[in-house]
């Protein structure tokens, strides 16, 4: 009992401690704006020639960073872009250039923390000023049109600016800020939104969701039940928070460093009012920011962006190409990089997107390679002002049409990049045409397998220095054909924001329980890890006798008489499913179709008697099949010892009895037993079988268990086991073909190989035939001529062996004629031919015939092969 207590004040504690934390971030005691912090006081700052960075040119430059330093000792550090001196001012801007704070310019101490206005003195037109609220400085958002000379008052008190030029250059001699600062506290929990992951010291990662005042903390990979808490906190000064939580009677306190950018929370100290008994207990967690690089949930058609055709229109552009710049090259060893136009190259879908609606499609096409990037990062705007050690995307199978949506069938292999430099793009901000790009950290190299589901890709970047300005793709195809790669979810973080709980294993199944093999027979099992949902499938097989049988996943090879059971064995928890099998001496097989009659005495409802046709079709390949009133009932084991033998059957079939109204019943024929003597099988016994109808449940029937089953082989002059020459099974059978339903048949004379003797599968005797199936349409097996007078009317059954050669499932369709010259057709029964394997048929009709056809209907060709054609009676 006290250990049980022990582990509920740890779960507790750690629930508390994910409170505390969560109000650390979203709530606090005091309601704080930025415009009085500190003494409340108005500074100014004003940029002008006296304090333009020494290292501007004559000529534009990419960066130019420079610090300021006020007489009231605040200090901003700026970034010059695309620019170069000016005569008598500040700086000149090129076309596309900027001006902007750098984020963390001055820590904590006097840190400028609410700028409340804005005046700029410069000629020249289209200067914008855009602003971030963000103690981060991502995510410029509001937009002033700027006026030379006039103050821009900025009621919102941001953070951090950027002056961007329009098209054309822009010549600044002065610019005001009027801020206020901060003394201590340079961290602010309204801008502090997002999710936040980290690794405890408890094992499991843990996820911190902020909106506003409100917070959600949860266990990502907790094995067994998920916890998800929320709680009280207060900015204290020199940037540290203290979360406050009650448990029972307990007060405990968690106190934390925040970075001045927002991005991690470092555990200081835990305290508790009981000498450190129950903060003993709580988690050690360090909580860093999942940057969200692209969710596309913004994306619209009407979205204005960068134009990647001309530099001169630089808001031209909607969709994705608002957001992305895209270019491609024929030759992946250069970094000459030429800018797409075409419209297809880059959209995005409002659908089937990972965990909402909307999702980024790039492409992939013939001869180049291709590649995507944020515009933010060319207009230097910094994504993720923290650090994070991975890049993550989600993405699904590679799409073959745009108009259709469907997956095609081949792998798309992708580089991941990350710009830590706003530097990496260059050009001549007039005409667009070329790009070149200064090497970008490649991250990594992922394959995206086709026809796959949405999953995660993550790649690390922990060697990658500095803020990131940038994530990009380079796309390459793996085969001819366009590709076009749907891509969702860009995130940079430690800890994966997506981490779920492992689901342990709570069993596993195979498909089969007992099985029967002859030695060098083979046979694939199928293992099935419960649940459908557990995180860790995979298992290993083992056989406890491997001279009697092998196993290497899932595939068991029988290699000499006697049994074995084949284990299977998950990875995680060891959980087991075992088969008992047993390998036969295989035996000597008759040759030949065997037909016999099985008695049925009903009972009830009524008392009668039936007969139904019972067969065996063998070959001396070892090929084996029974049927029960003509349908395969299967065979699940064949043992014979000198001349008795033992024959299980592995099925039920399905028909009608006229006998019960027409219901249908089911019959499990179950195990044959008895003697082969005079080359035919005798004295017959049935065991084990039933007959039920969910028609007629009050249905009592026996099956005819005397021994008196005796199946006789099946002579007669229209009996052909295929294996003569081509010339002799071109003399016995015929090929008529036609393009489709609206055509006429006629017989195919033109091709030598359309009937040919197929050496390489075969049911008995030394060959089978096979027939060229036409790929453009329609083909039928036929006798070459009408049956003589005679035989018209002295059968009434009909039988082969058919073999699929492809990969496959083809159904084909019998048909008899009853008038001469393939006259008065009727299809008389279709059959499901699987891939890969040897299929037995027989089929019953009541009116005499002329001729008969099997029908193949826009099959490959050469991919069915037949063998020990027969015609006979049975009554």
């Amino acid at each position: 009992m006290k250990n049980k207590k022990s582990l509920l004040l740890f779960t507790a504690s750690l629930s508390v401690f994910a409170i505390a934390t969560s109000m650390m971030v979203i709530g606090g005691k005091r309601a704080i704006s930025r415009s009085v912090i500190g003494d409340g006081k108005e500074y100014t700052l004003t940029l002008n020639s006296s304090n333009a960075p020494a290292d501007l040119t004559s000529s534009f430059q990419k960066k130019v960073s420079g610090a300021v330093t006020t007489t009231d000792g605040n200090e901003m550090n700026f970034d010059y872009i695309f620019a170069k001196a000016a005569d008598g001012g500040l700086v000149t801007l090129g076309n596309g250039g900027r001006i902007q704070n750098s984020i963390g310019s001055s820590g904590y101490n006097n840190r400028i923390t609410g700028i409340n206005s804005i005046t700029v003195t410069y000629s020249g037109s289209g200067l914008t000023l855009r602003t971030s609220t963000r103690n981060d400085g991502l995510e410029l958002g509001n937009s002033y049109a700027v006026t030379s000379a006039s103050p821009i008052n900025l009621g919102d008190a941001p953070y951090y600016f950027a002056l961007d030029a329009g098209d054309s250059n822009v010549t600044i001699s002065e610019v005001e800020i009027k801020y206020a600062c901060a003394e201590n506290s340079g961290v602010y929990l309204s801008h502090l939104a997002g999710v936040y992951t980290g690794h405890g010291n408890d094992g499991y990662t843990w996820k911190l969701t902020l909106n506003g005042s409100a917070a959600v903390i949860e266990t990502l990979d907790r094995a067994g039940s998920q916890l998800t808490f929320n709680a009280t906190a207060e900015i204290l000064a020199n940037g540290q928070a203290k979360c406050s939580f009650q448990y029972n009677t307990y007060n405990i306190f968690i106190y934390y460093n925040v970075s001045a950018d927002g991005a991690t929370f470092t555990l200081d100290r835990i305290e508790d009012e009981v000498g450190g008994a129950a903060a003993s207990q709580v988690a050690h967690i360090n909580f860093s920011k999942v940057y969200t690089v692209d969710d596309f949930e913004s994306y619209s058609a009407t979205g204005k962006g960068y134009d990647n055709k001309n530099s001169k229109d630089l808001y031209a552009l909607q969709g994705m190409r608002a957001n992305y710049v895209a270019a491609y090259n024929g030759n992946p060893t250069n970094e000459t990089w030429n800018l797409m136009g075409a419209d297809d190259y880059m959209t995005y879908s409002a659908e089937g997107g990972h965990n909402n609606s909307k999702v980024a499609i790039l492409k992939a096409a013939t001869g180049n390679n291709y590649r995507y990037m944020q515009i933010k990062g060319l207009k230097q705007i910094p994504q993720i002002a923290g650090k994070g050690s991975k890049v993550s995307f989600w993405a699904a199978g590679s799409i073959s049409s745009l108009a259709t949506g469907t997956q095609g069938n081949q792998d798309v292999k992708v580089d991941v990049l990350v710009f830590n430099t706003p530097n990496y793009m260059t050009n001549n901000h007039q005409n667009m045409t070329v790009t070149t790009v200064t090497p970008a950290k490649v991250c990594s190299t992922i394959t995206i397998p086709a026809g796959t589901n949405w999953k995660q890709y993550i790649a690390d970047i922990s060697d990658v220095d500095g803020d990131i300005y940038g994530v990009g793709f380079r796309i390459y195809k793996t085969a001819s054909a366009t590709a076009y790669l749907p891509i969702d979810d860009i995130q940079i973080f430690n800890e994966n924001p997506w981490a779920k709980p492992d689901v342990a294993p709570t069993g596993v199944q195979l498909n089969k329980d007992v099985a029967y093999l002859y030695p060098g027979e083979s046979l694939t099992l199928e293992a099935t890890v419960l649940p459908e949902d557990a995180t860790n499938k995979a298992v290993s097989w083992t056989s406890s006798n491997t001279s009697i049988a092998t196993v290497s996943n899932g595939v068991v090879t029988a290699v000499a008489a006697g049994t074995a059971t084949i284990t299977v064995t998950t990875e995680q928890g060891g959980l087991t499913d075992t088969l008992a099998l047993t390998v036969d001496e295989k035996p000597t097989f008759l040759s030949g179709l065997f037909v016999g009659d099985v008695n049925v005495q009903i009972t009830s409802p009524a008392s009668m008697s039936t007969h139904f046709p019972l067969a065996i079709a063998s070959g001396d390949q070892g090929h084996i099949e029974v049927c029960f009133n003509g349908q395969n009932v299967g065979v699940e084991r064949f043992v014979r010892s000198g001349n008795n033998f033992t024959l299980v059957t592995s099925r039920s079939v399905k028909f009608n009895v006229s006998a019960l109204g027409n219901a249908e019943v089911i019959v499990n024929v179950g195990t044959l037993t008895g003697t082969i003597n005079n080359g035919t099988f005798e004295d017959i016994t049935l065991t084990g079988e039933s007959i039920s109808s969910e028609a007629a449940p009050t249905l009592a029937a026996t099956v005819s268990n005397d021994g008196d089953i005796d199946l006789a082989l099946q002579n007669t002059v229209y009996t052909n086991n295929c294996d003569g020459s081509d010339a002799q099974l071109q003399a016995v059978f015929g090929r008529r073909k036609r393009e489709n339903d609206t055509k006429e048949w006629e017989k195919d004379t033109s091709n030598a190989d359309r009937l040919v003797s197929n050496t390489a599968n075969r049911v008995d005797g030394t060959a089978s035939m096979r027939i060229r199936g036409w790929n453009n349409g329609q083909v039928q097996l036929t006798l070459k001529d009408d049956m003589p007078e005679a035989y018209r009317g002295a059968f009434n059954n009909i039988s082969f062996w058919v073999y699929n050669d492809s990969a496959k499932v083809h159904t084909i369709k019998l048909f008899i004629y009853k008038a001469a010259d393939f006259g008065s057709n009727q299809n008389i029964a279709d059959y499901v031919i699987q891939p890969g394997q040897w299929t037995f048929v027989t089929c019953g009709y009541k009116v005499s015939i002329y001729n008969l056809a099997i029908f193949l209907n826009q099959v490959n060709t050469n991919v069915m092969s037949f063998d020990n054609f027969c015609l006979y009676n049975h009554s």
